[in-house]
């Protein structure tokens, strides 16, 4: 019977080191940080306006850069609400990770090639699911409270970054210039 019961604790604990924590992927009706109430984070359009836009992708990415899940927006409301609980690999309930969220132009592909981008981390609340303890009720699943300006409602504003030609084009004339001046001393 003492083999029995040292066995289960055994899984028991071994089953618990390996699961992982949920959050919920919104970023409108956010938990606030006190826990009296809720904000909204939009992401917002190099010009500040309200909403990425249809053909913009929003991704959730763990510390590692590991892409946990994306949606393509469907309107300009800069809001991809209730995609859903997710795992966040590595990262037992209770846990607190840094995230980190990015919004792309679809047509550049990825975030690394796209030339409207934008991006905002934050470290989570504890992560939900089972709890450690199994004499303990699970943890709550947590928004993604902490993303964004809980005052102002804004998550980030995506930039536009420059294609490289363009930082090319400056080099060249920065070097033409050098040498009409060296021509003329």
């Amino acid at each position: 019977m003492k083999k029995a019961l040292f066995t289960l604790a055994a899984v028991a604990m071994a089953s618990s080191s390996f699961a992982q924590g949920f959050i919920t992927f919104s970023n409108a009706g956010i938990p606030n940080a006190a826990g009296t109430g809720s904000y909204n984070a939009a992401i917002l359009r190099p010009d500040g306006t309200t909403g990425a836009g249809a053909g913009f992708t929003v991704g959730l990415f763990a510390a590692d850069g590991t892409l946990l899940r994306s949606q393509t927006f469907a309107g300009t409301s800069g809001f991809f609400l209730n995609q859903g609980d997710l795992q966040v690999p590595n990262s037992p309930p209770g846990s607190t990770p840094t995230l980190t969220i990015r919004a792309w132009d679809t047509a550049g592909g990825s975030f690394a090639a796209a030339t409207t981008r934008g991006e905002g981390s934050f470290t989570a609340q504890p992560l939900g699911g089972p709890n450690p303890n199994p004499a303990l009720p699970a943890i709550f699943t947590p928004g993604l409270t902490g993303f964004g300006n809980e005052a102002t409602g804004v998550g980030f504003v995506m930039q536009v970054v420059p294609e490289p030609s363009t930082y090319a084009l400056g080099v060249l004339g920065l070097g033409a210039l050098a040498m009409m001046r060296r021509r003329k001393s």
